[in-house]
């Protein structure tokens, strides 16, 4: 019994076959890796089911297929029964308690299983899963390490249980941000500057996690050693936006707000697909360019990540959608400034807060068409104080919102009202 009164009897956390690690990346947060990797898990467990931002040199992709949404009937798109489009997670409902499985969680990861089991709180643990990891639900307490893991708790009503935060300074939202300025959600650190000691204090009943790599192993059996739950979670690898919202089903299966869940989803699911249906009947797609050189060199979104899925749910016509990759791939600054010249509109340009800082990076890019015209749009309009940006927290929740912006800003007129609520024109 810990000193909260909850049973952690059950709770085993030791290492052994766990894998993973620790990375920060940008303004989002740690990620932090750990779990029993399966190579094969068996088959009765059915196949159910913040990104990382380098300001100025590329823009986020993620992981997946070339998943259109005008392209397919509602039917599910997800490998994973009783998932629409996220690939990552798995959620498996036993008589007496329910298995989590989240697969590939980092970039280049491959055959890799992660598996938890959330029993309510009160009820045995059933014997044949006392060896695994055990969380005990519904938690009260939790620890994020991206403040989409935050937006998705908050979603559901539940961000008083948010007791930690890596990279609290980044959090967008106002009502989270004055919990901070309190003292009830607290800094963890991240990195390799963690802080283990305002772990062990806050004794979280779990702790969500990602991972970028799954290089390193040293913080992952340092949090075993110390039997702190971590789970792992992959939102920002789904290639698909409605893919990555679908997560908020995993992230409530610890609140046990599950049908909570589904309807939200649902929701959004439908306004999103009900507007990319207004865009799919457009004549004349407007050509796109994403992103911003690096020195001499300008990483391309490939075809299949989740920008291009966006830009072609808008009524955009990408201009390296045959780009057969879900990567961003380096190209010379040359070869992708004689391709986009005829540009339409440019998107996401990075940290560019104006045409001007486009300007000083290159002075040739003032030659695109887009940048003439004025058509640069960044999705910046939403800005914490402290340098978080509200389109990697809540718009992976409102990925409807995400998808009207680039709506108004390909198709003016198409929409009622054409207000910009991630994005501004930069002046």
């Amino acid at each position: 019994m810990d000193p909260s009164g909850r049973d952690r009897s059950a709770v085993s956390w030791s290492g052994g076959a766990g894998t993973g690690g620790i990375y920060f990346a940008g303004k989002v947060g740690a990620g932090l890796l750990c779990g029993k990797t399966h190579s094969g898990m068996r088959k009765r467990c059915r196949m159910t089911g913040l990104p990382v931002l380098l300001a100025g040199m590329m823009v986020l992709v993620t992981a997946g297929c070339r998943w259109h949404t005008g392209d397919h009937s509602p039917d599910s798109l997800s490998e994973r029964p009783g998932n629409r489009y996220a690939r990552g997670f798995e959620i498996v409902r036993e008589a007496s308690y329910t298995r989590l499985n989240v697969y590939d969680p980092w970039q280049g990861a491959q055959n890799q299983v992660f598996s938890y089991c959330l029993v309510p709180e009160g009820d045995p643990v059933p014997a044949e899963i006392r060896k695994e990891k055990v969380i005990r639900t519904p938690v009260q307490k939790v620890v994020c390490f991206s403040t989409t893991q935050v937006a998705m708790i908050e979603f559901l009503g539940r961000g008083d249980a948010i007791a930690g935060v890596s990279g609290v300074d980044f959090i967008y939202s106002l009502r989270l941000r004055e919990r901070v300025e309190r003292g009830l959600i607290r800094e963890t650190g991240y990195d390799q500057a963690i802080s283990w000691e305002t772990l062990l204090e806050l004794k979280p009943d779990v702790v969500l996690a990602y991972g970028v790599t799954g290089e390193v192993n040293r913080n992952v059996r340092r949090m075993d050693e110390l039997g702190i739950p971590v789970v792992f979670t992959a939102a920002y690898l789904e290639p698909h936006p409605l893919g990555k919202a679908e997560w908020l089903k995993f992230i409530s299966a610890f609140f046990m707000e599950g049908e909570k869940a589904g309807t939200l989803f649902a929701e959004t699911e439908y306004q999103y697909l009900e507007l990319a249906r207004k865009a799919a009947a457009v004549e004349k797609r407007p050509g796109v360019l994403l992103g911003l050189p690096w020195k001499d060199t300008w990483y391309i979104s490939g075809g299949r990540s989740y920008a291009a899925t966006l830009v072609h749910d808008a009524g955009g016509s990408y201009l390296w959608s045959e780009l057969d990759s879900h990567e961003s791939l380096p190209y010379s600054l040359e070869s992708v400034y004689l391709r986009c010249l005829q540009a339409d509109v440019w998107l996401n340009p990075g940290a560019a807060r104006s045409r001007e800082d486009i300007r000083n990076t290159d002075p040739r890019l003032a030659e695109i068409k887009a940048f003439g015209e004025g058509e640069v749009y960044n999705n910046d309009a939403r800005m914490s104080p402290g340098g978080g940006n509200d389109y990697w927290e809540s718009g992976t929740l409102y990925p409807q919102r995400i998808l009207a912006d680039l709506i108004s800003i390909l198709h003016p007129g198409l929409l009622s009202g054409d207000r910009l609520y991630y994005y501004r024109k930069l002046p």
